[in-house]
């Protein structure tokens, strides 16, 4: 009999572990959430500060380009490799939005699975026994 009290101690230990588990998940998962959250406000921010330099180096090619002068080309290939390298940048942060944003939408998804499918299912088994 002792042997079958042990099973179900240790039953009992593996059950509240998992429940620990699924706790400790849930915070995991909380925490990566915010962590790209604040990365995705820290690249927006980011991105519009570049999207502002970006258009301040195309008004100043504009002008340099108004002027017509010759003597303006060194500055004006300048300007131009500035406004390249800034939309090079620009394209790089989106790409990231993009990609934190999907990682968030699939936290979500977890995090619903987690709640919403499982108390459904809890309902659905209920009408089934009565």
């Amino acid at each position: 009999m002792q042997e079958k009290r042990k099973g179900r101690k240790g039953k009992k230990k593996k059950k509240f572990r998992k429940k620990r588990g699924c706790d400790s998940y849930k915070a995991a998962t909380s925490s990566q959430y915010d962590v790209l959250q604040t990365r995705i406000k820290e690249l927006k921010e980011a991105s519009e500060n570049e999207v502002w330099m970006l258009a301040r180096m195309c008004q100043l090619e504009n002008k340099i380009f108004a002027v017509g002068e010759p003597s303006y080309s060194a500055r004006r290939t300048r300007v131009k490799r500035v406004r390249e390298g800034l939309k090079s940048s620009l394209r790089s942060r989106i790409e990231l939005i993009e990609s934190y944003a999907k990682i968030s939408s699939m936290i979500e998804i977890e995090v619903e699975m987690d709640t919403d499918v499982l108390a459904a299912e809890a309902a659905s088994n209920a009408v089934h026994i009565a």
